[in-house]
């Protein structure tokens, strides 16, 4: 059996050497008696003869196969009480040990880590607050399974403060600027986005609220050509994969005559128009673009269409814009719906309705719509 030696003053003010161990789930502490490690250490091997000192670990150590897909113990153990942890995220927490955690604290032995030295460098660290807490919490499941495992008496993590969210502003697209970006002059919108499949992309966006992750994954077959609308039963995750929407939100959309003219033009010139291919495709009709690509198409257009490089305006501004002119010719819960906003109201109201069967419900809200976009 293995004991652990640490020091604690007495009344008197004088240190003296304690160790514990485990009993079954109790854990018992006793006294050497000494004042110096060296001789507790000499004590416990005349007193204690069967017990060895437990092995001293760094925080390096310790992770080694921390969220290491496939070795990591944790990861095994929420997908055995049925919880979900994927891939992306466990890529991103082993990021979190790699690039922040382990470089600044992974000399540290596990018992010598505290929550003054780990809030002062979060503190002290250039990232940002979203970020600071994602790397806090990462550490606090890493000492939370060191504490289970009895390797140190208590997580310090719960001392560290969380940092308050830097919501940054973002602008919304003005009219002038939207007529801009997408004129309805084709040579003059092929000048601006360089290729059909971007300016249909940004266009379907717009029109639609769609995160960048889920035009990314939408197929052919996804689009109701007949309502007309888009289904968004998919997305592109952080680790580029393919899975659910965000909160898997699935959803329709009812889309705008002009946005079906768009997509229908681009799928007569798309090499991969079938109706399993996807819309906007990376190497071929299988292959997805990643998502920071797509993100980054609206920058060079913004600077040819002579928009104000000060204004903080991204591919995430077109659901900004969809939301703000949406709300104006849809009832909240059919903007919550299509959007993909969550509310209790529309949990309750449309539940087990088919993304199909609820766009078909909405059909009355296309001529309004078609206004709005034309």
């Amino acid at each position: 059996m293995t004991y652990r030696l640490f020091k604690r003053p007495t009344k008197n003010g004088k240190l003296v050497w304690y160790y514990y161990y485990y009993d079954g789930a109790k854990r018992i502490r006793k006294s050497t008696g000494q004042s110096t490690k060296k001789e507790a250490i000499r004590w416990l091997q005349e007193h204690e003869p069967d017990r060895q000192p437990q092995k001293t670990i760094t925080l390096r150590d310790w992770c080694v196969d921390f969220f290491i897909w496939d070795r990591c113990p944790y990861i095994a153990r929420q997908h055995a009480a049925g919880r979900d942890f994927g891939r992306a995220i466990a890529k991103l927490r082993r990021g979190h040990l790699d690039n922040h955690i382990l470089p600044k604290f992974g000399h540290r032995r596990l018992e010598q880590l505290n929550g003054y030295d780990i809030e002062r460098w979060l503190l002290q660290s250039s990232l940002s607050n979203a970020t600071k807490n994602h790397i806090r919490d990462t550490f606090n499941i890493v000492l939370n399974e060191a504490k289970r495992k009895r390797l140190i008496e208590q997580n310090p993590i719960p001392e560290v403060i969380r940092f308050k969210p830097q919501a940054e502003k973002r602008d919304v697209f003005t009219l002038e600027e939207i007529k801009s970006l997408f004129p309805k002059d084709e040579e003059r919108l092929l000048e601006l986005w360089r290729h059909p499949k971007w300016a249909t992309m940004y266009f379907l966006m717009l029109t639609t609220g769609m995160r960048v992750g889920e035009i990314g994954a939408l197929l052919w077959r996804h689009v109701m050509w007949d309502l007309p609308g888009v289904l968004i039963l998919q997305a592109i995750k952080a680790d580029g994969s393919i899975g659910p929407p965000k909160s898997s939100d699935v959803r329709g959309v009812l889309i705008p005559d002009r946005t079906v003219k768009l997509l229908q033009w681009w799928r007569a010139q798309s090499p991969y128009s079938e109706d399993d291919c996807l819309i906007f495709f990376g190497e071929d009709g299988h292959t997805t673009l990643n998502s920071k690509t797509i993100a980054r198409k609206i920058y060079p257009v913004l600077e040819r269409a002579g928009i104000d490089k000060a204004r903080k305006l991204s591919a995430h501004s077109c659901r900004y814009y969809y939301n703000t002119v949406m709300r104006n010719v849809l009832n909240e819960a059919a903007l919550h719906y299509m959007i993909g906003h969550k509310s209790r109201a529309m949990t309750e109201r449309y539940t087990n309705i088919e993304p199909e069967d609820r766009l078909k419900q909405l059909r009355p809200a296309q001529r309004v719509i078609n206004q709005v976009w034309d």
